[in-house]
């Protein structure tokens, strides 16, 4: 009965805690689609859109969100129809989001992961860090060798995962998505969506279909049927 007491009131001081400093513990999910064809190319080794870099035309704002100590954030963002993305000899990767109205400054510890996300959504390249940044955004900047120093990597979009340990304002709101890629070379492609069938898959089928309908006309009438 005493280590039941004890355990009680240890659950009850550290949930009153939680109170008290306005943890909580929300996942707080935002999706944004960048279109890389309106993105900043800077000298074939940067790519930047979105509000941060004065180019929102390539990532627009978002419907906000409000993100407080504790709760989990989630960037999924896509890029526009069948675009992606190559970077040579990764240097900095960094999807952010701005606080609405680019307003309320403050220091934020988050321990995150980004994924760079192939065209199938598998992942084709990740880093998990924590560390403490201040400024008017939320997310944090990783590094090539973060992701193992890839000598190319190519995707369809990324995934940010992120903690909120610690925040100065507390909670903060969040629209304006932006991301910066930097590496030896930079460039923008497209790739062929497998929901596409190749010429010859389709050729096989619609000679398939035909054969099927010629059967179909060839085959007798049963005993008794009218004919025309």
């Amino acid at each position: 009965m005493m280590a039941y007491r004890k355990f009680k009131q240890v659950f009850v001081a550290a949930a009153m805690a939680a109170c008290a400093s306005g943890a909580s513990s929300a996942v707080v999910t935002m999706s944004a689609t960048a279109d890389l064809s309106l993105a900043n190319l800077i000298g074939g080794n940067t790519i930047q859109a979105g509000a941060y870099f004065g180019n929102a035309a390539a990532l627009p704002l978002t419907s906000p969100v409000t993100v407080a100590t504790g709760d989990t954030f989630v960037l999924n963002l896509d890029f526009l129809g069948n675009q992606q993305l190559t970077v040579n000899n990764l240097n900095l990767a960094w999807a952010l989001v701005l606080t609405q109205g680019y307003g309320q400054g403050s220091t934020i510890t988050m321990t995150g992961t980004m994924e760079l996300l192939g065209a199938d959504n598998s992942v084709v390249a990740s880093a998990t860090k924590t560390n403490t940044d201040g400024s008017i955004h939320i997310s944090q900047v990783f590094f090539g060798g973060e992701f193992g120093s890839p000598a190319s990597v190519t995707f369809a979009g990324l995934r940010y995962t992120g903690v909120v340990n610690a925040q100065d304002v507390n909670p903060r709101t969040y629209d304006g998505p932006s991301l910066y890629f930097t590496g030896s070379q930079v460039s923008v492609g497209t790739f062929v969506s497998n929901d596409v069938p190749e010429p010859g898959s389709l050729a096989l089928g619609l000679l398939a279909l035909a054969a099927a309908g010629s059967a179909s006309r060839r085959r007798p009438a049963a005993p008794g049927s009218l004919r025309p």
